[in-house]
């Protein structure tokens, strides 16, 4: 018996895609999901009213420009009817899955951006999606809030200096009574043409009452194919055997009462022509539980977490843009987190010797019954920007026995 992180079975389907790395998006933490673990429901900021969280450490890259006028409020929301039920706010984030999302708001209007480098030529699709906050009215109404927000493109790396490049449409929001803070997120968009190599600011622009959520920088298909010159070596360490997984000391995997298992994915990542490199992205591509028999399939275990990644480290100077990949009570139910990043603006060299890299991911409990013989295969993508804007990309793939 087969199954694929796609369709799982009729009691926990969920979907799970792999991220498109040709048209990868050149912004980093554009959905505000990079860095979400210990959040609670609803706001969550330094501000009056909010849990209090320094939300500025969690959306890097993103920098505030006005940071003594405004604070950003990372907004943590499960969809209507969920246990969260935000009530100053949109009860989906702009994905609008029931799932539990995040977005972002400011309190007080202000700019925020972030610098990316293309890693092509060309024609961008570049935008955001935005909405309004709410004030409850009496029972069951809410009253909406007016605001504005628009995303500008600059040249450099200051943010809003100078003209624009680019700019898309201006979202307006209107106030007045409804009956539901469930109102649909409006997509902003907009065109450039950006060069490779060259440093850009992403400016997202917000008054006080105005959220946002999924920015993004796409390359148009037929202009940008990937740009690899830089050819990094990534293969699997010696000391790896690949069959047997580290049992982790969970007693109650999310309601199970079994143990998760970690399998440690150990990469060994050697230079290539010697450019400097900016980032390297770990992504999640592929998990598929196999079981002898149609009988051993389990769906009490949880797939969502699948392939979780945890416990991930610094590569040298490339830096972890999500600083804590475990979670605080050491247990397990946590936000799935299947992509990671590790940046460095300025580019680092890799040692001749290459650098050791450990992905540790989460998998579902191994089966009590020996003539099952689950195996997880499990496929990781591996992209790496270089200085002068090039991008390559790799696939590794695993086969994880699961037998106790």
């Amino acid at each position: 018996m087969r199954l694929i992180l796609a369709a799982i079975c009729v009691v926990c389907q969920l979907a799970f895609g792999a991220s498109a790395f040709a048209q990868q998006n050149q912004l980093g933490n554009g959905d505000f999901e990079a860095n979400t673990g210990g959040l609670g429901c609803g706001d969550n900021t330094l501000a009056q009213g909010g849990n209090a969280v320094d939300a500025a450490a969690l959306i890097v890259p993103w920098q505030v420009l006005n940071a003594g006028l405004s604070s950003p409020n990372l907004v943590q929301v499960d969809g209507p009817g969920g246990p969260c039920n935000y009530s100053t706010g949109p009860n989906s984030d702009a994905a609008g899955s029931g799932a539990t999302q995040h977005y972002l708001d400011i309190v007080g209007s202000g700019d925020f951006f972030q610098s990316f480098v293309p890693v092509c030529d060309g024609e961008v699709e570049f935008g955001a999606y935005f909405s309004n906050r709410v004030t409850p009215v009496g029972p069951g109404g809410v009253n909406n809030l007016a605001g504005n927000g628009q995303v500008d493109i600059y040249p450099g790396s200051q943010g809003p200096s100078g003209n624009p490049l680019a700019s898309s449409q201006n979202v307006a929001f209107q106030s007045g009574t409804t009956s539901s803070q469930n109102s649909p997120w409006k997509l902003s968009a907009g065109t450039a043409v950006l060069t490779k190599g060259q440093i850009y600011s992403f400016v997202v622009r917000l008054t006080d009452n105005v959220n946002v959520d999924n920015a993004y920088v796409y390359f148009v298909e037929e202009d940008c194919e990937l740009c690899c010159d830089n050819k990094l070596e990534v293969t699997k360490r010696a000391d790896d055997s690949g069959s047997i997984p580290v049992q982790f000391t969970d007693a109650d995997y999310n309601g199970t009462g079994k143990p998760a298992v970690i399998y440690n994915d150990k990469l060994l990542v050697k230079p290539g022509n010697g450019i400097p490199i900016t980032e390297i992205r770990a992504s999640v591509s592929k998990v598929e539980f196999t079981t002898a028999y149609e009988a051993c399939e389990d769906c009490n275990s949880n797939p969502a977490l699948w392939g979780s990644l945890v416990a991930i480290q610094n590569i040298g100077a490339l830096q972890l843009e999500k600083q804590n990949y475990t979670p605080a009570s050491g247990g397990l139910d946590y936000a799935t987190v299947r992509e990671v990043i590790w940046s460095n603006p300025n580019g680092t060299q890799l040692p001749a010797s290459g650098v050791e890299v450990d992905l540790l991911h989460v998998l579902n409990p191994g089966l009590d019954i020996p003539c099952c013989q689950p195996v997880v295969n499990i496929c990781t993508k591996i992209s790496w920007k270089d200085a002068n804007g090039g991008l390559c990309e790799t696939e590794i793939c695993n086969e994880v026995g699961l037998t106790p």
